[in-house]
């Protein structure tokens, strides 16, 4: 009996391993035309497909140059076959353009990633704002869109500014002052938890105190999210449902649902109490933008939210680490920024010696420190690559046919750090590429990338500048930055890059007159 079981489980397992294989061979004939390589994945059967963009590393392009794989003569374009999906490795500026800007309505984005960030596990239909469209090109995704672009003006802005991101950031040099001269501080978790505190003041109108170890239920839900993450990147939903340990993050969403529609009750009974009184958060202006659109269901409404939160959350925390690192490694950066934000304060009246600086004054008297966090973002990509699906064949201005259902794999990594694009320093961080305009306008269209690019570029972009460079500012501002560890900075990536050791940094208070 158990013999007859096996060699069942036998005949099955091999005759799934063979229609993988012929799968996967007529998928590469597609892409033939672009140089690579096919692998037979017979754990995609039960992994989840979106594991294989960990191969897209710094690591893979010279590892296939070692299988005697050369890029294709139009481009910089490399082929993957792996789990019947032809994924094609762009290192090229120029074709990510298309990709992303120029025949933006021909690609989407990956089916599985779409499942992907979708975490309610009751509802597989649930709009987005990270959402594929149903056909190319269109999708509720639009209608979405076009609600938050209006959270996200340059008015809301200063206010969220105003109203939530200067407390946090005083918060966090308050908890500073607080240490004895000279003492060593954490960083990394300073970053994530100031990052959170503005994420729950400028995000959904909460005041917090992570940073200082206090209101802590929302950080850790967060957290969960990104673990929920992590188990559906690894494994196919159908699968974590029958994992006991996996089923407590897979079953989290009624408990977040619940903290964020308390969240959109608390901000609606606000604006009922001070109608006309801009409220100085994303949720507040997506109500009343939704209220005056096409409005959004309570569900769309927090599944955007959750959208926005897992956009912001580690990817603005990284960038002001890997800022950071820098500044205290090399002092003549450091001192430029001190410069120019002391300029910035000599110019002011005595009323406003005290206040951080005002929106305007990061936008247009800043170019320095905010060449920093540009550098910042070249070097140390903190999205390393962005994929893009392609709805239907799609022939790119180099000729080169992209096969329809083929995963364009945009490796910004490479593009930022490539000599060829960037000068033989491409590894080196020099912010003066990003003040001389002479220099920065060499650079191809769309090599500089941090945020994508298109119509379905990252929406808080200009918030997350804004914070990054008011934070970066006010602390060089007020402390002198030596690196703890004197070793290089390496990093590592799961979803988004990080630094891979906490970043640890000795201040000293500076005599501001």
């Amino acid at each position: 009996m158990i013999f007859h079981f096996a060699v069942g489980i036998g005949l099955i397992i091999a005759t799934l391993v063979i229609v993988a294989k012929i799968i996967n061979i007529r998928t590469a004939k597609k892409a033939e035309h672009i140089p690579g390589v096919s692998l037979l994945s017979n754990l995609s059967l039960f992994l989840n497909p979106q594991l294989n963009f960990h191969l897209y590393s710094e690591r893979l392009i010279p590892t296939l140059e070692k299988l005697g794989v050369k890029q294709n003569g139009g481009g910089h374009l490399y082929r993957i076959t792996v789990g019947g999906v032809n994924y094609i490795i762009n290192t090229s500026p120029a074709v990510f353009h298309e990709v992303a800007v120029s025949k933006y309505k021909l690609f989407d984005r990956p089916p599985d990633f779409c499942a992907l960030t979708n975490f309610n596990p009751h509802s597989k239909e649930a709009n987005s704002l990270f959402g594929c469209s149903h056909e190319p090109g269109v999708g509720a995704w639009k209608r979405i869109r076009a609600i938050v672009d209006r959270a996200f003006t340059d008015n809301n802005l200063r206010k969220i500014l105003e109203r939530g991101t200067y407390d946090v950031v005083n918060n966090l040099l308050k908890k500073w002052r607080s240490q004895p001269e000279g003492q060593t501080v954490d960083a990394s978790a300073d970053m994530d938890a100031t990052v959170m505190d503005m994420i729950a003041q400028g995000g959904y109108g909460i005041k917090t105190d992570c940073v200082n170890g206090n209101d802590m239920i929302f950080p850790r839900m967060v957290k969960n999210i990104f673990r929920t993450m992590l188990l559906f990147i690894v494994m196919r939903r159908s699968i974590v449902k029958l994992i006991p340990f996996a089923k407590t993050y897979y079953y989290f969403w009624p408990e977040w649902r619940k903290l964020l529609g308390g969240f959109i009750d608390v901000s609606r009974q606000r604006m009922l109490d001070e109608p006309g009184v801009h409220q100085g958060d994303i949720l507040s202006a997506m109500i009343k933008t939704s209220d005056e659109q096409s409005a959004l269901s309570t569900e769309e409404m927090i599944k955007t939210l959750s959208d926005l939160t897992i956009a912001a959350n580690d990817t603005t925390s990284a960038t002001l680490q890997f800022a950071l690192y820098e500044i205290a490694k090399q002092k003549q950066i450091q001192e430029n920024i001190r410069q120019e934000i002391d300029a910035l304060y000599e110019k002011r009246d005595v009323d406003s010696k005290d206040s951080l600086p005002t929106f305007d004054e990061i936008v247009s008297e800043m170019p320095y420190t905010k060449a920093v966090m540009q550098e910042a973002l070249r070097k140390y990509p903190v999205a390393p690559y962005i994929v893009r699906y392609a709805t239907r064949d799609v022939k790119l201005d180099n000729n080169t046919l992209i096969p329809k259902h083929s995963q364009v794999v945009n490796v910004f990594r490479i593009m930022h750090n490539d000599p060829e694009i960037w000068g033989p320093d491409a590894h080196e961080f020099k912010p003066e590429r990003f003040v001389n305009d002479a220099v920065f306008e060499k650079v191809p269209r769309s090599a500089h990338s941090p945020f994508a690019a298109g119509p379905r570029n990252c929406v808080g972009k200009r918030l997350a500048e804004m914070e990054i460079i008011l934070t970066l500012s006010t602390l060089v501002r007020n402390y002198n930055l030596e690196l703890f560890d004197k070793g290089e900075m390496e990093t590592r990536t799961i979803i988004t890059a990080h630094p891979l050791r906490a970043l640890k940094l000795k201040i000293s208070k500076r005599n501001i007159q």
